[in-house]
């Protein structure tokens, strides 16, 4: 473990210390991750030209990355084991800045992550160890410098182990981990001064000394919120959406919501974001999933908005059939949808001022993936998409698994205006995120 020194002074950030800074104009860039060719490739988003590409570089897909506001693209690299920092210059080129290796060994890949609201500190899960042990990691985004323990697991109330959720919230810092079927917290502080001992098992008193789950969250979690103050962590399970306010000695007032009181086959509202409002938190929720694999197309689907103040939530239905994961700006909130009758970019209003917020304003017709699912036959081993929207919402980027194409929508116009191709096939769907520097943070949990 790497030596801290002066640590409550490193500790002692206020909760809204985060850079605010203005957007810089003309540095706008698009993302592109294809991590089964581990390869990363930048284009300015103005034009869509290509100015770079990264090789030998696996970006987590399921966890995500974090855009910092001074430029700075915050990756978990799984195929190297590290944790990276890359910068693209004025010229669009893409470079790495600073790297650390994750401690310990048999680094199986990145599950969830979280930002401190100060954006001083990053830290994630990666996959369970043996099904019992999960390795929790910290750094720090100004030196590098990194911490890490193994939490052993615990089953939720229907005897399967989920991921564990991290997050950074709480004055002072704590950080708080979901595991089995609840929340549990420590002091950052005592995180990062406790010595590592390696030997973490079932039954071995050699793991990070926390007690996992005792704070109630439901069962089957698999999607970490937190309140952009570090107020609050919530997540979205298999019952529902829950939360629990971050006090100085731990949490306190959990509470628990269905996504709806007239549905009840909802296995989650996968990959929820916070809205640029910092109170709304929106997800795709498939209604039906036991549907038969060749029967895809009939699954049911919508958009799950959960206010997470009053704890309030509504579905909006979108289109049958292969929904993707969500993404949001501060306009709008988007999805593509797979169906035989034809795939489909919808667009909700995100705006919490709108007359129209939360509701359908659009729809783009999108190109189907050579690959895809089709009619009647299984969709495993098919080829999705994976839209993401830029800060404002200008603009949603789709792209098509395997083709190695990206469609580009101008959402004002409700049209595509280019279709981007890239040098790999972005297996898988690949994944995306538009770097805009100077562009603020709402959600810490990266995506």
């Amino acid at each position: 473990m790497l030596a801290v020194l002066g640590l409550a002074a490193l500790l002692a950030v206020p909760a809204d210390a985060g850079p605010r800074s203005s957007p810089v104009a003309n540095r706008d860039y698009l993302v592109v991750a294809d991590p089964q060719a581990k390869a990363l490739h930048v284009y300015r988003a103005s034009g869509n030209r290509r100015t770079g590409s990264l090789h030998g570089i696996a970006i987590s897909a399921h966890g995500g990355t974090l855009p910092l506001p001074d430029g700075r693209l915050i990756v978990v690299d799984d195929a190297n084991a590290r944790v990276v920092a890359i910068s693209i210059n004025s010229r669009g080129k893409p470079r790495i800045v600073k790297s650390v290796a994750i401690p310990g060994s048999r680094w199986g890949g990145m599950t969830w992550g979280a930002a401190d609201p100060s954006l001083r500190y990053f830290a994630f899960s990666g996959q369970p160890r043996d099904a019992v042990v999960s390795p929790i990691v910290v750094v720090d985004l100004d030196t590098f410098d990194i911490w890490h323990h193994d939490l052993q697991l615990t089953l939720d109330g229907t005897g399967t182990t989920p991921e564990t959720q991290v997050y950074l919230a709480g004055d002072p810092l704590r950080l708080v981990m979901l595991g089995g079927s609840g929340f549990s917290s420590t002091l950052l502080s005592d995180f990062l001064e406790t010595e590592y001992v390696a030997g973490c098992a079932m039954g071995r008193p050699r793991c990070f000394p926390i007690k996992a789950g005792n704070v109630p969250s439901g069962n089957g979690a698999h999607g970490p919120v937190v309140a952009r103050d570090g107020s609050a962590v919530f997540t979205t399970t298999a019952e529902g959406f829950a939360g629990a306010k971050v006090a100085a000695d731990g949490l306190t007032d959990a509470r628990r919501v269905p996504y709806a009181t007239d549905i009840r086959d909802i296995p989650n509202s996968f990959h929820p974001r916070l809205a640029a409002d910092e109170r709304t938190v929106w997800g795709a929720v498939t209604e039906n999933p036991a549907v038969p694999v060749e029967r895809w197309a009939t699954a049911r689907n919508d958009v799950s908005i959960i206010d997470s103040v009053s704890y309030d939530t509504r579905l909006v239905r979108v289109p049958d059939g292969k929904v993707s994961k969500l993404a949001i700006s501060s306009t709008y909130a988007a999805v593509s949808t797979i169906h035989p009758e034809g795939d489909a970019l919808t667009l909700l209003d995100a705006d919490r001022g709108s007359p129209t917020f939360g509701r359908i304003v659009g729809t783009v017709a999108l190109p189907s993936s050579t690959d895809g699912p089709r009619e009647g036959r299984s969709i495993v081993g098919t080829q999705p998409h994976v839209v993401t929207l830029d800060p404002d919402g200008r603009r949603a980027y789709v792209t098509n698994g395997g083709d190695g194409t990206i469609t580009v929508v101008d959402t004002e116009r409700r049209r595509i205006v280019r279709t981007i191709r890239t040098p790999t096939p972005l297996n898988d769907g690949g994944y995306l995120v538009v770097v805009e520097p100077g562009a603020p943070v709402h959600d810490l949990i990266p995506r």
